[in-house]
Formats: C-alpha cells, sequence, structure tokens
C-alpha cells in the first residue's frame, strides 16, 4: 500500500471513529440529565426531611414555590449537563474507571449538582453537602451515576480511545511519506 493510500485510509478511520463519538454525546447528555434530575429531587426531598422544623415553618405556600423551582431545574438538567461539558471541557471522556469518572468530568457533574443549593440555601436549609468555590456552588461529598449513564460514559471512552487510535495511526502514515520523501531527496541530491 502506498503512503497516500494509507494516509487515506487513515483519515476515513479518522472520520468514521469521530462520528461514532459525536453519536454517543447525546446520548450521555440525555441519560446523565435524567440522573441528575432524579438526584436533585432525591436531594432536595431529603433535606426537606432531615430539616422539618424549617420545613414546617416555611409552610405550603413556599414549598410549592420550593418545587416549581426544582421542578425547572430538572427540566433543565440536559442543558445544564450540556454546557457544564463544554465549560469543563469534560468531553471526550478519555477513561472511564467503573465507579469513578475522570477529572474534568467529575468536576462537571459536582457543579452541575450544586446548581441545586441556591434553591435550598434561598429558603433557609442548611446543607454541608455543598460548597462554593469561585462563585458556583458544587457537591462535595462521594457520589454515584446510575447504571445507564455509566455505559454510556463506556461507550463514549471507548469511541475516544478509537479516535485516538485513529488518529496516531494517520500521524504514522503521514511521518512514514515525509520520511521517505526525505530519503527520496537525500539519495536524488
Amino acid at each position: 500500500m502506498s503512503h497516500d493510500e494509507a494516509i487515506h485510509e487513515a483519515e476515513n478511520a479518522v472520520r468514521g471513529a469521530r462520528k461514532s463519538l459525536d453519536l454517543v454525546r447525546p446520548d450521555f447528555v440525555s441519560e446523565a440529565g435524567r440522573w441528575l434530575g432524579e438526584w436533585w429531587e432525591k436531594h432536595v426531598a431529603t433535606i426537606v426531611r432531615k430539616e422539618h422544623a424549617r420545613t414546617t415553618e416555611l409552610g405550603k405556600d413556599e414549598l410549592g414555590r420550593m418545587k416549581a423551582d426544582l421542578h425547572e431545574h430538572v427540566t433543565s438538567a440536559e442543558a445544564e449537563i450540556e454546557q457544564a461539558l463544554v465549560k469543563e471541557s469534560a468531553w471526550p471522556p478519555s477513561n472511564s474507571h467503573g465507579r469513578h469518572l475522570t477529572d474534568p468530568l467529575d468536576k462537571a457533574l459536582r457543579r452541575v449538582m450544586g446548581q441545586i443549593a441556591p434553591v435550598l440555601a434561598a429558603r433557609g436549609y442548611v446543607d454541608d453537602s455543598f460548597e462554593r468555590k469561585g462563585g458556583n456552588w458544587r457537591y462535595r461529598f462521594a457520589y454515584d451515576i446510575s447504571e445507564e449513564t455509566r455505559d454510556v460514559l463506556e461507550r463514549g471512552a471507548h469511541a475516544a480511545a478509537e479516535v485516538r487510535g485513529a488518529e496516531s495511526r494517520l500521524h504514522e502514515a503521514e511521518q512514514a511519506k515525509a520520511r521517505d520523501a526525505a530519503a527520496d531527496m537525500w539519495e536524488g541530491a
């Protein structure tokens, strides 16, 4: 196979691998958004029950407004995940370690999880599971993502590895062509 054929084949492999990776991202955003919305609902419900005196003090009207705020967050969870992936440069995933996420992805999810903290704080709930850093709230304790989210993440990590492998093969083919061209120039001089 000529160098040009090898380069063309490697370029096609890179395009195909990137397309596969691009197809996984919306699945991850969707699954992570679903997981996040459920997590927010469970977390807020836990705090409301735990701080029952504060909950009683707020009354039904304010709790109704709080539920409406929570609902807004839940319905925007996918968009928030997408924005966090961009802001933290957390996609594509570099690898997947079972229950442990890569640092950029973990940072992005913790920041998005923390977006519910102001809803609680505005109503006087004290929740030490959040911390404020650089103007953003972040969740600071251990958490588990859903199995569905983890499965999509692993597909993303696999697709990202395929992209890196294809890019490496393309680089090797281009370097081989350049080396042979340099050798031909040397021989012809």
